[in-house]
This record gives C-alpha cells, sequence and structure tokens, in this order.
C-alpha cells in the first residue's frame, strides 16, 4: 500500500525532473498549494501577485489543519511579502509575513473545547524555479514562526498540533510548493 508521503514524494520529483531551465516569465499572479501541508492533515493554499516590476511578490496563504491523533485543529491566513534577491519572480527570495490561526482544542479534561487565536510572524529563506512554457513553479523555503502565546488546557497542558508544542516562541517551518503563473 502506498502512503501519502511516497505519493507526495513521486509527484514532486515527476514535475520537479521535467521543469526546464529557469527562464523569465511576464505572468504577474501564482496560485499554488503547499504539498508538506497534506502530510501534516491539512491543507495550505497561496495566491500571490507580483508588484515593483516583480522584484516583490504580496501573497496570501489560506489553510485548514487537523493532524491525525491531536484533538486540535486550526484554520487560519497568512499574509506575506516575498522579496526576490534577483529583482525577477524566480531564484532566491526572502519572505516577511504574519498568520493568523483559530485554534480549536477538544482537550478530554475540560468539558468544553479550549479556543484561541495565535499570532505567528515568520521569517523565511527561499528559491523558486519557473517554467514559463508550462507556467509552472516550484517554490521551497526554510526559516522560523514566532507563536505569539500558548494553547493551554487550565491544568497547565499544553496542545500539541503534530510535533509542535503550540507553545510561545519559536518553531521551525519547512515548504514546499508547486503552482501554476498566470
Amino acid at each position: 500500500m502506498i502512503n501519502k508521503a511516497t505519493l507526495q514524494l513521486t509527484f514532486l520529483i515527476v514535475i520537479s525532473t521535467n521543469l526546464p531551465a529557469l527562464e523569465h516569465t511576464d505572468k504577474k499572479r501564482i496560485i499554488a498549494v503547499e504539498i508538506l501541508s497534506f502530510s501534516f492533515g491539512g491543507f495550505l493554499g497561496y495566491y500571490g501577485t507580483q508588484v515593483g516590476n516583480g522584484r516583490y511578490e504580496i501573497g496570501l496563504g489560506l489553510g485548514y489543519f487537523e493532524p491525525n491523533g491531536a484533538n486540535v485543529n486550526a484554520i487560519g491566513f497568512y499574509p506575506s511579502i516575498r522579496a526576490f534577491h534577483s529583482g525577477h519572480p524566480k531564484g532566491l527570495f526572502y519572505e516577511a509575513g504574519f498568520g493568523l490561526g483559530r485554534f480549536n482544542w477538544d482537550y478530554k479534561g475540560s468539558y468544553q473545547p479550549i479556543k484561541k487565536i495565535l499570532l505567528f510572524p515568520s521569517l523565511y529563506l527561499g528559491y523558486r524555479v519557473v517554467s514559463s512554457k508550462l507556467g509552472l513553479a516550484l517554490t521551497s523555503y526554510l526559516g522560523t514562526n514566532y507563536i505569539s502565546s500558548s494553547l493551554q488546557a487550565p491544568d497547565g497542558k499544553i496542545a500539541r498540533f503534530g510535533d509542535i508544542r503550540l507553545n510561545r516562541g519559536l518553531s521551525p517551518a519547512l515548504g514546499v510548493e508547486i503552482g501554476y503563473l498566470f
């Protein structure tokens, strides 16, 4: 039986090996799916538009997550700006963003779910490969999020969201997007 991670990795390899060399594109918008989000029990979509002659990309991510066995779910959005080092919407970029998520924790020690809005200011370093012939883009990034506060039960227990404790402080972030330029 093929698991989700194997299928996602196969898809990523097939797409990335068929991308032609980096080329400049005159397409100004991108719609993308963050494929690693599927492995965390969620979906994260991204829409971006270029400004400043392609040097910058203003984006908005929307997502829903419900990791298996975590008893926690979240819905949120993530406005961001990406600055491309080359001055074109490809290659190396820096990203700053500010996520806001509404979390619900069905904690067994509580009569009602614990609900809280958490803020996630973020900084990333990324790289985008573009195929203007196909309109495809493969974007990867690595960085950190700062979780603004904790999702905590009255008895002091901190919620876990996959492998991440929802506790105030820094947490690592890694992503891979597959998108379509138009």
